[in-house]
């Protein structure tokens, strides 16, 4: 009769097994959570109860959100009435577009691999367009809204000369200055880079790579013999 009335008779707090000590202290909150201290995990009253209950909830997920940065690179020359010359920058633009394309997948599908989802850093997608400092359009003002339009969040103005002349040293400066306004953006908001010839190194392999290629070229067809 005894065991049955102890079977029967309600379960107490006084009954259950005390807490664990990380039950009702949460190391992942700053100590500044716990003014009064750790509640006492075998003697608990009402309100040590309660802080066990709020400290014991799961602390919500972190969650890193970075935006995607999107580059918008301008590559800008002379200008010319000749449409195949203006025509030829253009794909220009279009090629590196296509490569640094082909570079954004494979970082973002290495990225994707690692499993750090949103906490990684997602490499910058590249758009690139082209404009002409003169005679031609589209006009540098002209390229930075198109830029703008893919929502280009930087932006790059490359001079595509091959000499540190005027025009790519002073009047180019000058045109982005202007054009930046002219968008509603802040003087300086875009970078101008230094002209496509003053990568001397780049330049000299350009060179012997083409004066190799001639070589080899000339002894298949028997042309370009030492001429003494």
């Amino acid at each position: 009769a005894v065991a049955a009335a102890a079977a029967a008779a309600p379960s107490t707090d006084d009954d259950a097994p005390p807490p664990d000590l990380f039950d009702v202290f949460d190391p992942r909150l700053s100590p500044h959570s716990y003014p009064s201290g750790i509640p006492d995990s075998t003697s608990a009253g009402d309100a040590d109860q309660a802080s066990y209950k709020a400290f014991s909830r799961p602390a919500p997920a972190l969650q890193v959100v970075r935006e995607e940065e999107i580059v918008g690179v301008l590559l800008v020359d002379h200008g010319s009435r000749r449409g195949a010359s203006n025509a030829r920058l253009k794909a220009l633009a279009r090629l590196y577009e296509e490569r640094r394309s082909r570079d954004y997948d494979v970082a973002a599908a290495d990225a994707a691999a690692d499993g750090f989802g949103g906490a990684s850093t997602p490499p910058p997608r590249v758009f690139v367009r082209a404009a002409h400092m003169e005679i031609a359009r589209p006009s540098i003002d002209d390229g930075l809204r198109a830029l703008l339009d893919l929502g280009a969040t930087r932006l790059v103005c490359h001079p595509y000369f091959l000499s540190p002349g005027k025009h790519a040293t002073k009047d180019i400066p000058r045109l982005v200055e202007e054009a930046t306004e002219a968008v509603g953006l802040e003087i300086g908001s875009v970078v101008v880079t230094g002209h496509v010839g003053s990568r001397v190194e780049s330049m000299l392999d350009a060179v012997d790579g083409l004066v190799m290629e001639a070589l080899d070229m000339g002894r298949e067809e028997g042309t370009g013999d030492a001429v003494n």
